[in-house]
């Protein structure tokens, strides 16, 4: 079979960017396309729960993915840095049943996974009273 040939064209249209895709026709006379696209996975849960836990969250920041995992109910928060692999796990200390606000302390450090507040959802770990994390939470299942 003939290989085909792909052009691609952009335009800048009232600040919006469109790109046309033009295939030629194989021999067959049938479009075949040179690169076959893999599907686009939007999101993908990361469950680092132990083996034998429910994961109640998935949550991720720019900067970490976090799990909210237990048994019947939830009991541990998992933070994982999205760039080293590095990772905590912290027996829960509240929670609302709700679902919106968990709290692990380790410590003198709090890990605080909130949802729902007029300012938005945020991951915050503080040490005594000084706060050092706040990161806006980018997807909460």
């Amino acid at each position: 079979m003939k290989s085909t040939l792909i052009k691609t064209s952009h335009w800048l249209l009232k600040g919006i960017s469109l790109c046309v895709l033009a295939m030629s026709v194989a021999d067959a006379g049938v479009a075949s396309p040179v690169v076959q696209a893999e599907p686009l996975v939007i999101a993908q849960s990361r469950n680092y729960c132990l083996q034998h836990e429910s994961l109640f969250v998935v949550a991720e920041t720019r900067d970490y993915w976090v799990n909210i995992c237990g048994g019947d109910n939830p009991g541990h928060y998992v933070g994982v840095n999205k760039r080293n692999g590095d990772s905590i796990r912290v027996r829960l200390y509240d929670y609302d049943r709700q679902g919106n606000y968990f709290e692990a302390i380790n410590g003198d450090v709090s890990y605080l996974l909130i949802r729902g507040t007029t300012k938005g959802d945020f991951l915050t770990v503080t040490q005594g009273s000084r706060e050092l994390l706040r990161q806006p939470i980018l997807r909460w299942q």
